[in-house]
């Protein structure tokens, strides 16, 4: 009698049985779906063209080339697999024992890939105060393909002060301990390896975001340094790697890496610690950013026997399209950071100040995509109906 029932229901439900069936056999060629999927560790990376590394990253490529007298391997590879160590993880499993040469259809690798690295100097006094920022990204890509599929950046940033004025040596030796060791409590290996807890495998290969246009306008570009104003691509790629940084971190989300003259086909280079070169491709984006930056502002707020206090300003227009190239966001924005400058000090560096102003607007914008709060809105945002872009926003993020 129940046989009959069960044949007479297949009977009259071929079609949503055969659906079922093929749905079940779909899911069950799909690993990464039905569990944990085996991601192979690449170990460590430089992103870009050699001659850019040079330029953009000539400590952090230093301290790369220090070998373990030992095993003659490089010694900042073997801090961080032993950082790594047999730590697991929700959403994979980080396979560390082959250099995520996996050449299986499908393979995918990780790695972690400097990308820019920053010194800032400024005379207080008798005293030296030095900034020092190292950002990179956590890599997943497809080893077969050579393809980007997310990516996850990540950074840091550390801050010394010494009596007399730092030479190459003294930058060496701080490299040196923010890798191998910690100042204030900060290791450059340590953070990004907490970017690792942060993946979300399944939901990084929804779609693709990046910060696909950086604007300078004239207004900010009298503000700048020599050294930024002679190397504007490099300050693009600044602005959107600080961005997509915070936006991911606050966010949780992946975004692909910022691409410029490097960049060429939409793809980019990668050297790896074996001694390899790929030219990883980078796919289309869903969700298109742009950063325009509108200039600066310095105003004095009080000024006693002791000192000044001024106020750095920075104003952006920060946009966003979808994929059908319909606009969601497209609003201005306005931080200060202040500075307290002592009367005693004769010397004041501005740009210090207004880099602290970009980048906490940056920082307190991208919380507010999923704050949006009505007391920072009325004085950070310029435009009306900024709560409402915010909001479309978030779900288009989020994929929502």
């Amino acid at each position: 009698m129940h046989t009959n029932r069960l044949i007479n229901l297949f009977r009259d439900n071929r079609l949503l049985c055969i659906l079922l069936i093929g749905a079940l056999l779909w899911l069950d060629c799909l690993p990464s779906l039905a569990g944990q999927q085996k991601v192979y560790f690449a170990g460590f990376a430089f992103l870009g063209d050699s001659c850019n590394n040079d330029q953009d990253l000539p400590y952090s490529r230093k301290i790369f080339a220090l070998k373990d007298s030992a095993t003659n391997v490089s010694r900042l590879n073997t801090a961080l697999l032993s950082r790594i160590g047999r730590k697991t993880y929700s959403d994979f499993e980080l396979v560390t024992d082959s250099l995520g040469d996996h050449q299986s259809a499908g393979a995918l690798s990780l790695a972690i890939a400097l990308d820019w690295e920053s010194i800032n100097t400024e005379q207080i006094d008798n005293l030296f105060k030095v900034v020092v920022n190292i950002h990179g990204q956590v890599l997943i890509f497809n080893f077969n393909e050579k393809k980007i599929l997310a990516s996850y950046p990540a950074g840091v940033r550390v801050n010394d002060v010494l009596k007399k004025a730092p030479d190459d040596a003294y930058f060496t030796k701080l490299f040196e301990k923010i890798y191998f060791d910690k100042i204030d409590g900060i290791n450059a290996l340590d953070e990004f390896i907490k970017r690792l807890d942060q993946i979300k495998l399944k939901e990084s290969f929804n779609q693709h975001i990046k910060v696909s246009a950086v604007v300078v306008e004239e207004k900010s570009k009298e503000y700048l340094p020599d050294d930024i104003k002679n190397r504007p691509e490099a300050f693009k790629t600044f602005i959107a790697q600080q961005f997509g940084t915070f936006l991911s971190s606050n966010l949780g989300i992946a975004i692909l890496p910022y691409t410029t003259g490097e960049a060429i086909g939409n793809t980019m280079a990668c050297r790896f610690q074996n001694g390899s070169v790929f030219n990883l491709t980078i796919p289309k984006e869903d969700i298109a950013l742009k950063i325009t930056l509108r200039g600066f502002k310095k105003v004095k707020l009080d000024e006693n026997t002791t000192g000044c206090s001024w106020a750095y300003g920075t104003f952006i227009n920060f946009s966003a399209l979808n994929p059908f190239q319909d606009s969601i966001v497209n609003a201005r924005f306005k931080s200060a950071a202040v500075k307290i400058v002592p009367s005693s000090q004769q010397t004041v560096s501005d740009w210090p100040s207004y880099q602290e102003s970009m980048l906490s607007l940056f920082d307190q914008l991208t919380r507010q995509i999923s704050l949006r709060e009505s007391s920072w809105l009325e004085t950070k945002a310029e435009d009306k109906d900024v709560k409402n872009q915010l909001k479309e926003l978030e779900k288009a993020l989020k994929g929502t």
